[in-house]
């Protein structure tokens, strides 16, 4: 059992002046999200996800110019207020921004903070939507970020990345456990193919009035904010696997007469793959691979490629 409580907080883009200095702007973000975050720490989350470019102003409330002054301005007091937060409530913060390197160039970015306020690293939003690069100057990143936290395996994608499977491709062999997501965009079924393709949690944060959302493996929706709750708290359990039915029925009935309610099988219905999840401490859902000699979805998956292409090939 691999127990964790992952959080998800939003909020409208704030509206700023043109003639506020960007000190001001960003003291203003500070206080509207430490209220908006607030509204989660008292479940202890150990996971907090923010939606993407979550420090900036609302489009059009102010300039070009006036935005792109704050992107590129280096001022550190948002990041220092959420590495404050994560120090002083031991959770890992997901903290999506404009990031300036040291070469002076400009990326669509989520930084990771840990339990004591470090950045963990980041990942660079992959697929741009062309005005970010033609009139904002945002580089494209190239890299998928896979970050081996103390609770598990996370990945991340932005935005626009969930239209694009080739990212999907680059993640699907990282055995990435919860793939984080802040956005403007909420991605509609593109949520849960994303999930279920990489077998992993999703966990959204999202700009109203779209729902965040955490879905599970197999593309359930298990939490979600409302249009009364503009953020949610959920336990999550990473000690699972994902298989298909085929050749486990009688396999699955013997895992329930020996281990009971400690093992939990989860079936969406038509999708022919269920998820076994330990709640037990002395049995891991990878032991019960070992134990009753389960394949992996995508183990079946890669045996029934080979099997075709061997035919194929005759």
């Amino acid at each position: 059992m691999r127990r964790l409580r992952v959080a998800s907080v939003t909020a409208p883009a704030l509206e700023a002046q043109e003639n506020q200095t960007t000190g001001e702007i960003l003291d203003h973000a500070i206080e509207s999200w430490s209220s908006e975050i607030a509204k989660v720490l008292l479940d202890a989350p150990d996971l907090i996800v923010l939606p993407e470019l979550c420090d900036r102003p609302k489009v059009g409330s102010i300039s070009e110019k006036k935005q792109n002054e704050i992107a590129t301005s280096n001022d550190p007091r948002f990041l220092k207020f959420l590495a404050e937060t994560a120090r002083k409530h031991r959770a890992y913060i997901a903290f999506p921004t404009y990031r300036m390197d040291k070469e002076g160039l400009l990326w669509n970015s989520c930084i990771i903070l840990d339990r004591r306020g470090e950045q963990v690293g980041c990942y660079d939003k992959n697929h741009l939507v062309t005005m970010e690069n033609v009139e904002r100057k945002i580089e494209y990143g190239e890299e998928i970020a896979v970050f081996d936290l103390d609770f598990g395996r996370v990945g991340i994608a932005i935005c626009f990345d969930l239209n694009f499977t080739e990212l999907l491709e680059k993640y699907r062999k990282s055995g990435i456990e919860i793939l984080i997501f802040p956005s403007e965009y909420h991605g509609g079924l593109m949520q849960a193919y994303w999930a279920y393709q990489l077998r992993t949690y999703f966990l959204s944060s999202i700009r109203p009035p779209a729902p965040s959302t955490l879905l599970s493996p197999l593309g359930e929706l298990i939490a979600t904010s409302t249009n009364y709750f503009n953020f949610f708290s959920h336990e999550v359990n990473l000690d699972y696997i994902v298989i298909h039915l085929d050749g486990h029925f009688e396999k699955l009935s013997l895992i329930k007469m020996r281990y009971g309610s400690k093992i939990k099988v989860v079936d969406p219905g038509r999708l022919g793959a269920v998820m076994i999840i330990s709640e037990s401490d002395a049995v891991s859902a990878t032991d019960l691979v070992r134990e009753f000699s389960l394949t992996l979805l995508d183990d079946y998956l890669d045996a029934s490629r080979i099997h075709r292409n061997k035919r194929l090939s005759k």
